[in-house]
């Protein structure tokens, strides 16, 4: 035979196999085949990256205008822009420091990204006390505006947000003060406008209780964790969603702040004594109940008669 005569082998395709360009093929050439498939994966591959430049696209254009107000809205409660720390760091030169990508994952839920083993993101938890920002469900448009916003403000962050301590807010509260943060906090005196006590989420080690789970965290350590510019945001602009939900439009009033505010200072300040004081008063809960059970135990097994009535008893029955 020469080569001339050599005709290629026919590629029958099985009735169930549908062909790369949607259509059902009877026989196909392999070399034909095979060109039409790699076409398909090129046109499939291109589709692939267009779509993911899109995204960065979107995620790199935005409003600054826009993210400005996203940013007041939903992040001054924990970050400045230049200000300084508060809950966390402070933005400033945050977009050149992180990709596009890895800034909105971490926005969109950082407790995810953290548990992914991001090595930085991790970092950034444990220096700010294990305390994970909440969720932020941001769509691609809503993420470009506030990359946009946070682009503008280059250079390094301020560690603190001025090289002189700004003046306490708490500056010559007393004890006043804290009696009425603490009856702000557990209930015994209303909020102004309506909004729910501390404790129908929170727990203190003051909080004489049996069942020392809560629904959000202890707050002891509040005032030492979080500053006090971070607490004073944290109340009266809360980001966290359970929170900020329950007091949307209920904000807490300036003159409510200051005594919770006092009274978490206190907690902060007496946390190993309060913590030592509840355990005491746990421990001696249980030592009283054994000692009830003790008492009741010897009184079951007392004498109800004098010694000398069962000599009594005989000589009667002798008697008669």
């Amino acid at each position: 035979m020469f080569v001339t005569d050599f005709k290629m082998p026919i590629l029958t395709a099985p009735s169930h196999i549908v062909h790369p360009t949607g259509t059902h093929q009877g026989s196909l050439s392999i070399p034909t085949y095979n060109i039409l498939l790699n076409n398909h994966m090129r046109k499939s591959l291109f589709s692939i990256g267009l779509l993911a430049l899109m995204a960065a696209t979107a995620l790199a254009q935005g409003d600054p205008t826009a993210g400005e107000t996203l940013f007041k809205e939903k992040c001054t409660a924990c970050h400045t822009m230049g200000g300084g720390r508060l809950v966390g760091p402070d933005l400033q030169g945050v977009t050149e420091k992180r990709s596009a990508e890895w800034i909105a994952s971490f926005v969109r839920s950082s407790a995810t990204f953290i548990a992914s083993g991001d090595a930085e993101a991790n970092a950034i938890y444990q220096e700010y006390s294990g305390i994970s920002m909440p969720d932020h469900n941001f769509n691609d448009g809503e993420m470009a505006n506030l990359l946009a916003y946070m682009g503008q403000f280059g250079g390094t962050g301020a560690s603190t947000a001025s090289t002189e301590p700004a003046p306490s807010l708490l500056e010559g509260v007393g004890e006043a003060e804290e009696l009425l943060g603490e009856q702000l906090f557990d209930g015994r005196v209303k909020f102004a406008n309506g909004g729910p006590s501390c404790m129908s989420c929170h727990t203190t080690a003051t909080s004489y209780q049996f069942n020392d789970k809560s629904y959000a965290r202890n707050v002891n350590m509040s005032y030492v964790n979080l500053g006090e510019a971070g607490l004073k945001a944290v109340i009266q602009t809360p980001s966290f969603p359970v929170m900020a939900k329950a007091f949307h439009e209920r904000k807490i009033e300036d003159s409510e702040l200051i005594p919770l505010m006092a009274y978490l200072r206190k907690l902060s300040a007496n946390s190993e004594t309060a913590q030592a004081s509840s355990g005491l008063l746990t421990y001696g809960f249980i030592g009283a109940l054994l000692l009830i059970g003790l008492f009741a135990m010897l009184w079951a097994k007392r004498k109800t008669a004098p010694v000398s009535d069962s000599i009594y008893k005989r000589q009667i029955k002798s008697i008669n």
